[in-house]
């Protein structure tokens, strides 16, 4: 890189100075000595430029790291392995002059078969979570109401169900039911979670795509009850209603979807909810 493209850009930054506003007040201006400028376009590139250049020395790479920015996400085939990557990045960064915020970093372990946990209906199935009818079965381990498809029992259901226990309670708690946080040595306790959010996607620890979806649901009907006046007005152009609700409600909701990785059980469920819709 050429010494006069850094001296433009180092003197973009002398003297630079902010100020707070808040409703229509401003703040006096002060000095802003450490960080980029908000809002440059050029701002991103800095920063990655900086990050590429001090975590050369300790970082592994693809698949096993993703960094974007100053977001993070450390993968690693066992608990202890985890670890020392997380002491290793958090030596590293803060070696350099920046600041890990452990306080939002969390860690997941991947459990390989989706467990849901939202529940529907008025009697949820113990396994799927959805709603059960006449065709089940009670679990006399944990009493809940299990679906003839999700006990794993064939042909017609036993009227007396003295001993069965479904697949869940067979299999026992989930691995994530008993970990609640991990301790890292100079660092201190991380808490355990079943799902986290990275740029904008929801992952859980069951994989596929459906803590994703669900977030995208709830993320489109919030921004379709903030337009509500306007689409459901009165006298209002349906063309008008239908540009508004396809900028800002459907690209909401379909956001990251060309990442998922989706189920052939999810891909059906998509397909069903279609068809009852039309």
């Amino acid at each position: 890189m050429d010494e006069w493209l850094v001296d433009v850009i180092k003197a973009m930054y002398v003297g630079a100075t902010t100020a707070v506003r808040v409703n229509d007040k401003e703040s006096a201006e002060f000095e802003v000595k450490v960080g980029v400028h908000q809002g440059s376009v050029l701002s991103p590139m800095l920063f990655i430029i900086v990050m590429d250049a001090l975590s050369a020395e300790f970082r592994d790479g693809l698949p096993w790291e993703l960094l974007y920015a100053d977001d993070l996400v450390l993968m690693a085939d066992s608990e202890s392995e985890l670890l020392v990557k997380i002491a290793r990045w958090k030596a590293g960064i803060e070696a350099k002059g920046l600041r890990v915020n452990m306080g939002k970093t969390k860690v997941m372990r991947c459990q390989g078969v989706s467990v849901p946990r939202e529940s529907s209906g008025k009697t949820p199935c113990g396994i799927c979570k959805k709603g059960v009818g006449l065709n089940s079965i009670t679990c006399s381990t944990c009493n809940k109401w299990i679906h003839s498809k999700c006990s794993g029992l064939k042909g017609s259901l036993p009227k007396d169900n003295t001993g069965f226990s479904c697949p869940a309670c067979i299999r026992g708690a989930p691995v994530n039911a008993s970990m609640k946080e991990v301790m890292v040595e100079g660092v201190g306790k991380l808490e355990c979670v079943e799902k986290f959010c990275y740029l904008g996607d929801v992952i859980g620890d069951g994989g596929g795509a459906e803590d994703a979806s669900r977030a995208r649901v709830r993320c489109a009907w919030s921004k379709f009850r903030e337009l509500d006046p306007i689409l459901t007005k009165r006298g209002a152009s349906l063309k008008v209603k239908g540009k508004i609700y396809r900028s800002c409600v459907q690209t909401v909701l379909v956001y990251g979807s060309e990442t998922w990785a989706a189920r052939a059980e999810e891909v059906q469920r998509d397909g069903e909810n279609r068809e009852d819709d039309g």
